[in-house]
């Protein structure tokens, strides 16, 4: 019954697989401290990012690869569950992810525009896939993440977006 804390980059057919099962999830800016901090403020306990950080904070408070293998061991052989058996309630999306160089000093103009096309596209997906267009916190750089079914419309997307861009140097 507690909540999962996942960041805004997690697979969206992470975040879906979670509240079919009735689990409530927290979205959260990228990072562990982000994802603990969440948690600690909701009462859950469970939580990570794509990067593959799983947090327990049960034990830790950052991502701990070892730690993590070992509960999913733990619940295998209490569930007497394959992997293969116990994520097959996961349903993923496909995803394209790219890392654009930028000119940092079109900063603002450049934060603006993924905000303006990360919520264009997201309408007009709708339930079917989103984008996420968001400056990098660690370099000089724009993450462009995109989840659809359709790989065609990733790829166009992708395009659209990197024509824009190359339009506001």
């Amino acid at each position: 019954g507690s909540p999962v804390a996942i960041t805004v980059t997690s697979n969206l057919g992470l975040k879906k697989s979670l509240q079919k099962l009735g689990i409530t999830v927290i979205e959260t800016d990228v990072g562990d401290k982000n994802v603990s901090s969440a948690l600690r403020n909701s009462g859950g306990f469970l939580g990570g990012e794509t990067s593959g950080h799983i947090i327990n904070i049960n034990y830790n408070e950052t991502g701990d690869g070892t730690l993590a293998a070992l509960q999913v061991l733990l619940v295998m052989q209490e569930s007497n569950k394959t992997l293969k058996e116990l994520a097959s309630e996961l349903m993923l999306i496909p995803s394209k992810s790219l890392n654009i160089e930028i000119d940092i000093a079109k900063r603002h103009s450049i934060e603006n525009f993924c905000h303006e096309f990360t919520q264009n596209k997201n309408n007009e997906l709708q339930d079917q896939g989103r984008v996420l267009a968001r400056l990098s916190g660690t370099e000089p750089k724009v993450r462009l993440l995109i989840e659809c079914e359709d790989l065609e419309t990733q790829d166009h997307i992708a395009d659209e977006f990197i024509g824009q861009l190359g339009k506001l140097k």
